[in-house]
């Protein structure tokens, strides 16, 4: 989702090794740790490659970044990052913010409650360790080692107290939309008015209310004429833009998403795509690129799709959560994804267990390429791609 919030980059931390896993004990997430002897790494980039030391090495590594942050009763400060290679855990000030977050995931931890007004000390705690039953594959014994650390960016994001916090589209190819507008209001106030979407030309509105400290929701429906169906063919693109509106009438939030009017279905032992056969051609694709690892350059992950595209190409299966700029490229060249959400086709926690996704958000379900779409994470995680498929 595109907004106007502030977003300021955190692009270099610093960091040490942890293999007694007594970072705790050290202070390691508390502003009384002296780390000025450690290193100076940067986001985006796996521990593997820092040191010939650290390749291939499973363990706990911590991250510690000083942020300066300006407290306003209007709005609430967020740690985002677009994907770890670990479990991970978020400290603030010494404090904990968030644990247990999935690896490779996007994740937004909010960090208002824990902030000073002034300097700030934010801590992670990123865990690659092979954790048995627990691990990627959910067996005790694997086949290859996990990349570990931030292997992609992460940023500082300050949003009103009254926002849009997602928005979720489903659009067919004959032009009808079923949008859902999520609405947060961490206020002290209840709001009422209305969000109003505009999508292919069209607009719809609806009303909507919001008491302090809770969420609520939206649902319109648009119907719009003489769009261009999505398909890897014509990988048409339209925005969706939605507002908040007061009962005044004026503007008080609004937020866009690049969406694609394309349905999927299945016929028998038929695949549809925009009511027509579709024959797929694709391969498994792993985010990971020497001499990069899994934090690939943009322009890289374009080559790559062009070429795949290229030798004629039209769908990615992929074992986990990629680098946010592989699904707006496979939008505009028109190949299809499908994830396997969490991880891999085994579910990374225990049987009875809940599932994984509280922390975590979906960065690309709106893609049309997106063959399952990470609304289903809870429902769908314990069954296996091709079951799903």
């Amino acid at each position: 989702m595109n907004t106007f919030d502030p977003r300021t980059e955190l692009p270099i931390w610093k960091f040490a090794i942890d293999r007694g896993d007594i970072g705790e004990k050290l202070l390691l997430h508390s502003p009384e740790c002296d780390d000025s002897g450690f290193s100076d790494v940067p986001a985006g980039k796996a521990w593997d490659q820092y040191d010939i030391a650290l390749h291939r090495c499973e363990t706990i590594g911590w991250y510690r970044v000083k942020i300066d942050v300006r407290k306003n009763a209007g709005t609430r400060h967020y740690i985002e990052f677009d994907g770890v290679g670990g479990i991970f855990a978020v400290y603030v000030n010494g404090q904990k913010a968030a644990e247990e977050l999935q690896r490779y995931l996007p994740a937004a931890v909010d960090i208002e409650d824990y902030l000073n007004d002034g300097e700030n000390l934010v801590a992670v705690k990123v865990d690659n360790r092979n954790r048995k039953a627990r691990h990627l594959t959910g067996g005790k014994i694997t086949e290859w080692l996990l990349y570990g650390g931030l292997i992609h960016k992460v940023y500082l994001t300050e949003k009103p107290v009254l926002r849009i916090s997602h928005i979720f589209a489903k659009a067919e190819y004959t032009g009808e939309a079923a949008v859902a507008i999520d609405v947060r209001n961490d206020g002290k106030a209840p709001f009422k008015g209305c969000v109003k979407v505009e999508l292919a030309g069209e607009t719809a509105e609806a009303a909507v209310c919001c008491e302090a400290g809770k969420s609520a929701k939206a649902v319109l429906n648009v119907k719009a004429k003489d769009v261009t169906p999505w398909s890897p063919d014509t990988p048409a693109l339209y925005e969706l833009r939605a507002a908040l509106l007061d009962e005044g009438g004026k503007e008080v939030y609004s937020a866009s998403e690049r969406t694609g009017f394309r349905t999927i279905e299945c016929s028998g032992t038929r695949i549809l795509l925009n009511g027509k056969d579709l024959f797929i051609k694709g391969a498994n694709r792993y985010d990971e690129y020497d001499p990069w690892g899994p934090s690939v350059p943009e322009e890289k992950i374009r080559e790559d799709l062009l070429k795949m595209k290229s030798c004629g190409m039209n769908f990615v299966r992929t074992h986990y959560e990629q680098d946010p700029a592989t699904y707006r490229i496979a939008d505009e060249i028109g190949i299809m994804y499908m994830l396997e959400v969490p991880l891999n086709w085994w579910a990374p926690y225990d049987p009875g267990e809940e599932a994984p996704a509280t922390g975590t958000m979906s960065q690309d379900e709106n893609a049309p390429e997106n063959w399952d779409g990470l609304q289903r994470i809870a429902e769908d995680n314990l069954d296996t791609t091709f079951e799903r498929f």
